[in-house]
């Protein structure tokens, strides 16, 4: 019962650290992002850009503009120990700042491989596949950013 317990346990802490992912990333709170990651992990767009380690993450994400909502749907999580794995549906928005209209973007996937740190659990690599190119999320969301300034 001890280990179906910790299971449980390891499975809730890791949807919690995907939600404190997407908080991070939809509320630009960059260290908070990037404390979802161990020092040396990875953040990879399927057909876009890769960063390994903090400081790549960092100047990558520091490029990102307000308007996201990220919703991590679906997780199906396996652990082995103090490693893990996670798969999970992506629901991306893009919501504007006056709060007058938020939009569906895309859908997509999350294959995420994660470890187990005294802080607790963090993503090692983060893949991240969107059903729209991530050239086209971008035209979406720098279309979307544009209308939102033209409007005030």
């Amino acid at each position: 019962m001890a280990d179906e317990l910790r299971m449980l346990v390891d499975k809730d802490e890791i949807r919690e650290l995907s939600a404190r992912y997407n908080r991070a990333a939809d509320n630009q709170r960059l260290e908070d992002f990037l404390g979802t990651f161990t020092p040396e992990g990875v953040f990879e767009v399927a057909d876009g850009p890769k960063a390994e380690g903090t400081e790549a993450i960092r100047k990558l994400m520091g490029k990102a503009v307000y308007g996201s909502v990220h919703m991590t749907l679906d997780s199906v999580i396996e652990v082995d120990g103090d490693t893990a794995t996670q798969t999970a549906t992506l629901l991306m928005g893009h919501r504007r700042d006056d709060r007058a209209s938020s939009t569906v973007v895309t859908t997509g996937l999350y294959q995420d491989k994660l470890v187990r740190t005294p802080d607790g659990w963090r993503f090692t690599h983060r893949l991240v596949s969107t059903d729209l190119t991530f050239r086209r999320v971008n035209k979406t969301f720098i279309a979307l950013t544009k209308a939102e300034i033209s409007d005030v």
